[in-house]
């Protein structure tokens, strides 16, 4: 069971949202866009509190969070059967809509209703016993903001916070696994009662009991005092955990706010970390419990990062739902990039998110042209944190065009907002700049000269009759066989000759050096850069092997610019076109 999907309406920067989710919810973008404002709504969704008129993105409109929950009929067993006759009217095809609604800013939370939605579509307002049954199935969520002090989550018990949920799964493995144990402490427990009440009771008690007494029959007899000191539960005892630190080599226990921000942040993680093994080794219950954790890479180290990710994921595939806000792309794996929502703040509609890729990809309609998207965008997820997609044909691009556009402009790609997307052939690069569209993005693709024979005449991107490209056609047909390049049946150079078809069209472009720049200007417009020279090691100066590249690479990054290129302008070009 988990939230399928929310929408949120007047709360804070997000003015109306409306998302699908998964079980894990990786959430980007830049700094101001609403990623925490997204995290607070669901935290409000799940947790009744009266909000403030700062939470309103329009104080004089009511403000309100809808989720809808799939896989009820997993957890309906954990309700009572009261509960279960009381919800089970509202549960339509094994799914429960809700929504936390409050009407103006500043009222009490006993304004603060909760909605649900009825099999006619109608809102039904706080039925009988359906909040207590959400908070079964749905308890309260733990929400780790970012700049919070980790001391709350951590070094004191809550029921719902990390600290809290460890050691309610330390109990339940020990009583699966240790009842001896457990049954030892219920024993202890109650050995005290019989010393609080019983008949080993303290005889301060007892005698206290008796004074007591004697002093109210002074003033109205036949009535005896009686003192019932109820011993404490376990699970109240408990409730006075908490956490100290002791370094290595000192035998100094230190209070967890003692240390500094950098120490809690990795120690609470470390908890979530370890929260994940405990969790798989209780066993499913059937609730959900969401988690909500706001830049959980803060001051750790970045193979911990690497770690906190694989435990949030390890999480979700149990009794709990991830959402975290993030800014790092070690948080996100490059398998979780088709299901990472995207966020950014429109001026005139406020928060606002890209649509998913996994969504996105329906309008890719050739299923093999899918999986060539999928597996291109699986190489990285570093495109979730830029602006600018360059998607580019294969490794030589990718290797180098961050050399060429430092040695150029003395920046990197990412101050430019731009990443690099490296693709499975042209035709995938153009699939996937379709995707990018969808999306909302304006990407930019990079080509080798042949792409304007190839593949753009089929694509409706260049006109067949373009004299500039018949006249190429032309010289490819007169200089096939002193040059020793074959041809294919559509006059384009094929492998087999003496010339292979890559070193044919660098000297297509030394010949018809005006043809291909006017070809290349041709497509510059609609965001596709083709080399005019052939391919990009033409206006390098390099030969295609990988020392050379590397050679060329490492002058560049160390400050050499591109003066050392046998054609610096058309990399200055290229730098300027990003």
């Amino acid at each position: 069971m988990h939230l399928s999907h929310v929408k949120v309406y007047n709360f804070k920067s997000i003015q109306e949202l409306d998302i699908s989710l998964g079980r894990y919810n990786p959430v980007v973008g830049y700094n101001n866009a609403g990623k925490s404002n997204f995290l607070r709504a669901i935290s409000w969704l799940l947790k009744k509190s009266a909000l403030p008129e700062s939470c309103f993105h329009d104080p004089s409109k009511e403000a309100w969070v809808e989720g809808t929950v799939v896989g009820v009929s997993s957890a309906i067993h954990l309700l009572p059967e009261n509960q279960q006759q009381q919800i089970e009217p509202f549960i339509i095809s094994d799914q429960l809509t809700f929504r936390r609604i409050q009407k103006t800013p500043g009222t009490t939370a006993s304004l603060v209703k909760l909605e649900v939605l009825d099999g006619s579509g109608n809102w039904r307002a706080n039925p009988t016993g359906i909040d207590n049954a959400l908070g079964t199935m749905l308890p309260e969520p733990v929400h780790i903001k970012a700049m919070d002090d980790a001391g709350d989550d951590v070094s004191k018990f809550a029921a719902k916070n990390t600290i809290g949920l460890l050691i309610k799964y330390a109990l339940d493995l020990a009583r699966a696994n240790n009842q001896s144990a457990m049954q030892t402490v219920d024993a202890s427990l109650a050995a005290l009662g019989t010393h609080l009440n019983g008949q080993t009771r303290i005889p301060e008690l007892t005698s206290l009991e008796s004074s007591a007494t004697q002093s109210l029959a002074s003033l109205f007899s036949g009535i005896d005092v009686q003192i019932e000191i109820p011993p404490p539960s376990l699970d109240e005892i408990i409730k006075s955990t908490t956490i100290k630190l002791v370094e290595q080599g000192s035998n100094n226990p230190r209070a967890f706010a003692d240390y500094g921000h950098g120490t809690q942040r990795t120690v609470q993680m470390a908890l979530i970390q370890l929260l994940a093994k405990y969790a798989s080794q209780v066993g499913s219950a059937g609730n959900n419990t969401v988690i909500l954790i706001d830049e959980p890479e803060l001051y750790l180290h970045p193979q911990a990062i690497c770690s906190v990710a694989a435990a949030l994921k390890d999480l979700s595939s149990g009794d709990f739902q991830i959402f975290f806000s993030t800014h790092s792309p070690m948080m996100v794996g490059a398998d979780d990039a088709a299901e990472t929502v995207v966020f950014w703040k429109c001026p005139q509609r406020g928060t606002t998110y890209r649509q998913k890729i996994a969504s996105a990809l329906s309008g890719i309609s050739n299923s093999q042209h899918q999986t060539d998207v999928i597996y291109s965008l699986s190489h990285s997820s570093q495109w979730l944190f830029s602006e600018k997609p360059i998607i580019v044909e294969g490794k030589t691009e990718r290797h180098l065009l961050p050399a060429v556009y430092f040695g150029a402009t003395g920046k990197r790609l990412n101050q430019a907002s731009a990443s690099l997307i490296e693709s499975a052939g042209s035709g995938g690069s153009i699939d996937i700049a379709k995707l990018f569209k969808n999306l909302g993005y304006t990407p930019k693709v990079v080509f080798d000269l042949d792409f304007a024979f190839k593949e753009a005449p089929s694509l409706n991107l260049i006109s067949p009759a373009d004299p500039n490209l018949n006249s190429c056609l032309q010289w490819f047909a007169a200089n096939s066989s002193s040059l020793g390049f074959n041809l294919d049946c559509t006059g384009l150079p094929r492998k087999g000759g003496a010339m292979n078809p890559e070193k044919a069209y660098e000297q297509l472009a030394i010949a018809l050096p005006t043809e291909c720049r006017n070809i290349h200007n041709l497509f510059k417009p609609i965001n596709i850069w083709l080399w005019p020279g052939g391919a990009i090691e033409a206006h390098l100066g390099i030969a295609k092997t990988n020392a050379a590249r590397a050679q060329f690479a490492a002058l560049a990054m160390a400050g050499g610019g591109v003066s050392h290129a046998a054609d610096p302008q058309t990399l200055l070009d290229f730098s300027n076109w990003i």
